[in-house]
């Protein structure tokens, strides 16, 4: 099989947040994650959940600052709590955006961001 280190974990809207959720507590060192319009479940109960392995993984979160979904308010606080997480391994952008559906640059950015954690 694919060993760990060689997998990003990612998902847009629900996906992103269990690929958050999956890859934090997941007991083995993975490549990285990527979150598109995600946000962290669990938020009391998170930082328990995560795995040492993961403490300190590629994290890439993205959120629409218009999204009628997933709120701003929800990813920027989600935002914050990875941050103290995953610390200056998080890349976290705001695009504008009043859908819930990825723009193309936050697609291109996760793209660019997945070859990085896939040299």
């Amino acid at each position: 099989g694919t060993p760990a280190e060689r997998i990003v974990l990612g998902g847009f809207s629900q996906g992103g947040t269990l690929s958050i959720l999956a890859g934090l507590s997941y007991p083995k060192k993975l490549a990285g994650i990527v979150s598109i319009s995600g946000w962290c479940a669990y938020r009391s109960q998170l930082g328990a959940k995560v795995h040492a392995a993961n403490a300190a993984v590629k994290l890439h979160f993205s959120m629409g600052t218009g999204d009628p979904i997933v709120t701003y308010p929800l990813t920027k606080a989600s935002s914050e709590l990875l941050e103290g997480i995953v610390g200056d391994n998080l890349s976290s952008s705001a695009v504008e955006r009043g859908m819930h559906q990825p723009a193309g640059m936050e697609m291109r950015v996760a793209s660019e961001f997945i070859e990085e954690c896939l040299p």
